[in-house]
């Protein structure tokens, strides 16, 4: 007879009472990592097979939702001082903002670096390569975030933004690119 599996994602907790796991930026990120990664890796999982995922499967799983524990601290450097004015303890409140960055990027880089491993160990060197090599050019840029971290904490799409719309002898790149007019 085969086993079913289901998994149901609860993130209502992780702001509400009683739990409000979002107040503390360790057990908090830790929650909403799980809830938004690991639990939708084994619910896929789940419904493709209609069985309890086996082991590879839940290790992978539960190392993207610590890896999302890293992302999720990213996220909190946006608001620091309304996090301090309203007591949630974030990583960069904890911490500092340089140690919170750099905790994040290990526990980031730790995660795939599980991935890569587990994958090796799998039999799937493809796989396994392609996300090393993946690891390794994040790893560069985290060196430069984690020098600065205060400089990245806007929307990540707004330094980029900005080059593209430099304009060089009245040509911009983002009206090339997006069909605009040049005024």
């Amino acid at each position: 007879m085969q086993q079913r599996f289901s998994v149901l994602p609860l993130p209502g907790p992780t702001a509400r009472p009683p739990f409000r796991f979002k107040q503390n930026g360790w057990l908090g990120n830790g929650v909403v990592g799980f809830s938004y990664e690991t639990l939708p890796w084994l619910t896929a999982a789940t419904a493709m097979t209609g069985l309890v995922p086996e082991t590879p499967i839940w290790i992978v799983a539960l190392l993207y939702g610590l890896g999302a524990h890293g992302i999720l601290t990213l996220n909190d450097f946006k608001a620091i001082a309304g996090d301090k004015e309203m007591g949630i303890r974030t990583l960069p409140v904890l911490h500092g903002e340089r140690s919170a960055a750099i905790i994040a990027c290990v526990v980031m880089n730790v995660a795939q670096a599980g991935v890569v491993v587990t994958l090796w160990m799998l039999g799937l060197p493809v796989y396994a390569l392609a996300i090393l090599f993946v690891l390794l050019l994040q790893m560069v840029c985290m060196v430069r975030f984690a020098r600065n971290p205060v400089r990245f904490r806007q929307s990540g799409t707004r330094p980029l933004r900005r080059a593209l719309r430099h304009r060089n002898d009245d040509h911009s790149i983002w009206a090339a690119h997006s069909g605009a007019s040049i005024l």
